[in-house]
């Protein structure tokens, strides 16, 4: 059963009830989070490396979520600094946490932008 869904500029995505998260569409930037190869999918995949998603949001070419313990994750595009994990990671094919000054609060949503991220 799915519980929510979401869609960016060519990609969607829908978390499950069991907190699974499914993307499919283009993935040309690492956008769908299921590694390098995944550059278009036609049909819903797992994301996978994820502990269970409470909710997601998708930007142009990036996505994030939050997980139901609280931690926000990002992946996609990044060069403009939309996935929180500074200047040496600017594409991610894969989730990644988002630490710095998020590794200890409770996220409890998300928005994503053509080019941003926002968490509350």
């Amino acid at each position: 059963r799915i519980v929510s869904a979401c869609c960016g500029s060519y990609l969607s995505s829908a978390v499950a009830t069991n907190g699974a998260l499914f993307t499919w569409g283009l993935g040309d930037d690492g956008q769908l989070g299921q590694g390098e190869d995944q550059l278009l999918r036609y049909f819903p995949g797992r994301v996978q490396g994820l502990p269970p998603v409470m909710l997601a949001a998708a930007g142009d070419a990036h996505m994030s979520a939050v997980t139901t313990n609280g931690q926000l994750w990002t992946w996609g595009h990044g060069k403009e600094g939309q996935l929180g994990q500074g200047q040496t990671i600017t594409c991610s094919a894969v989730p990644r946490r988002v630490l710095g000054a998020l590794e200890f609060e409770c996220v409890v949503t998300t928005s994503c932008g053509s080019d941003h991220t926002a968490a509350v």
